[in-house]
C-alpha cells in the first residue's frame, strides 16, 4: 500500500518548522489546546519576511477537503464529540499558523488529533482510515504523550521522502497540569520541567523517524 505521508508533509518541502502542541489540563482533565506550525527558523532563512504565496500554503487548516464534504480541517475537528471553541492561530509577527480548541476530556484530545492526520491522510491515500490511537492518557498518577511510529516501506521513493522530510521538522510538547505537581519526567527527547506542573518536549530531525517507541514522554505526579 502506497504509504501515507503526514499532513505536513506539502509544508516541510518549504524549509524547517516546528510542529507545536500546547496544552493545559485541569484536576479534571478538561483544559484546552492550540496546535499550529511554528515557521520562524523557516522565515529567517528566508531572509525575515513570508512570501503570500508560501503562507498561503503554509496554513492548511482553514483549506477544504473535497473528500471530507469540503470541511476545513477546524470545521472537522470541531465535529468531535467533546470539542469546543475551535479557533484559527494566524500570527504574523511569530509566524505562528495552526487552530486552538477546548476539550471535556482526554478522549476529546485524542480524537481531535486522530482527526487532524486523518484529514490530510484521505487525501493522499482513499484507503486511509480514522484511527483511535491514543496520543495522551492521563489520570491522578503519571501522564503519557504519545506519537505513532511512522510505517515505512523499505526501498520506497515514499520512505526515503519521508525520511528526508522528517529530518526538516521538530516537534515540540508543551503541556501543564493545572492543580497537579510534577515529580519526575521519563523521555529519550529533550525534556525539562517548567514551575511545578508544566513540562516542555523537543523532539527533532532523525529522532523522530527513528523513534522505537511510541512514547514520547512519561510524567509522573506527586
Amino acid at each position: 500500500m502506497k504509504k501515507v505521508l503526514g499532513f505536513l508533509s506539502a509544508v516541510l518541502l518549504l524549509g524547517s518548522c516546528s510542529l507545536v502542541q500546547e496544552s493545559t489540563f485541569n484536576e479534571d482533565n478538561i483544559g484546552n489546546m492550540s496546535v499550529y506550525l511554528d515557521m520562524s527558523d523557516m522565515v529567517d532563512q528566508m531572509g525575515g519576511s513570508m512570501p503570500s504565496k508560501t503562507k498561503d500554503k503554509v496554513n492548511v487548516f482553514n483549506k477544504p477537503n473535497e473528500e471530507l464534504d469540503s470541511l476545513t480541517m477546524m470545521e472537522y475537528v470541531g465535529q468531535a464529540d467533546g470539542i469546543t471553541n475551535v479557533l484559527g492561530i494566524d500570527n504574523n509577527n511569530l509566524y505562528h499558523y495552526g487552530m486552538k480548541f477546548d476539550f471535556k476530556d482526554v478522549k476529546a484530545v485524542n480524537s481531535a488529533l486522530n482527526r487532524m492526520k486523518y484529514f490530510y491522510a484521505i487525501k493522499k491515500d482513499s484507503t486511509a482510515v480514522l484511527e483511535s490511537f491514543d496520543f495522551y492518557t492521563v489520570d491522578a498518577k503519571q501522564a503519557t504523550i504519545k506519537e505513532p511510529l511512522s510505517k515505512k516501506e523499505a526501498g520506497s521513493e515514499d520512505s526515503a521522502g519521508a525520511d528526508k522530510m522528517a529530518k526538516m521538522l521538530t516537534m515540540t510538547w508543551t503541556v501543564s497540569f493545572d492543580g497537579r505537581k510534577i515529580s519526575k519526567i521519563e523521555s529519550e527527547a529533550d525534556a525539562s520541567k517548567k514551575g511545578k506542573n508544566k513540562i516542555i518536549v523537543n523532539l527533532g530531525g532523525d529522532k523522530i523517524s527513528a523513534r522505537t517507541t511510541e512514547t514520547i514522554a512519561t510524567v509522573k505526579f506527586k
